[in-house]
């Protein structure tokens, strides 16, 4: 009897086990390796060789520029994204892979340029905000994440040379546009408030 139940527990065990989805079996934090190992097996995609990155992410570490306090980054050049081998959509697998705890904040759909898909979550994570960013071309994928501390992050955006920085301006007109440019606050509250 006692073998009877056993062979029926695994049996139910290794049927689950086959049938179900590996999107669906994501653990909690594992959002950019689910979606990255996605990649990788649906399109038989090879991540792009960026030289120095992780000394880059050490530096990162250290300095945290505009508060930022380390990231991952995998990206994917001419690759064939067009079709997955499982048929599974791509927003579902991203929506899987960031469901515990994380926020979607953008998610844009484009057909033109290759069917161009964009998504952009947070989580916050104390005083830190971690933002993952995940962009899928016919051709080019982006997997990002990133943990910012957003008091710094904050005092960072509200400054006025970023401003002009970000909005393209050149150096040499900045501290002419510093007296043009509006007062721009952006505390803590407006960086997490979702």
């Amino acid at each position: 009897m006692r073998l009877g139940v056993r062979r029926f527990v695994w049996s139910v065990a290794l049927i689950l086990l086959l049938c179900s989805s590996p999107v669906l079996a994501v653990p909690k934090d594992e959002g950019f390796k689910a979606v990255v190992r996605h990649l990788e097996t649906e399109y038989h995609a090879k991540r792009t060789y960026v030289p120095l990155l992780g000394l880059a992410n050490l530096v990162v570490k250290i300095v945290r520029p505009a508060g930022v306090k380390g990231f991952r980054l995998a990206i994917f050049e001419d690759q064939d994204f067009a079709a997955s081998r499982s048929g599974i959509p791509f927003d579902r697998v991203v929506n899987e892979a960031y469901a515990n705890g994380w926020q979607p904040l953008v998610r844009v759909y484009s057909h033109r340029d290759g069917g161009e898909q964009t998504f952009i979550y947070g989580r916050p994570n104390g005083s830190d905000l971690t933002l993952a960013v995940v962009v899928l071309e016919s051709r080019e994928a982006v997997v990002v994440e990133a943990t910012v501390n957003t008091e710094q992050a904050a005092k960072y955006l509200s400054r006025p040379e970023t401003i002009t920085a970000l909005a393209g301006g050149h150096h040499e007109n900045r501290k002419n546009q510093r007296d043009t440019l509006p007062a721009v606050a952006i505390d803590q509250e407006t960086l997490c408030s979702w």
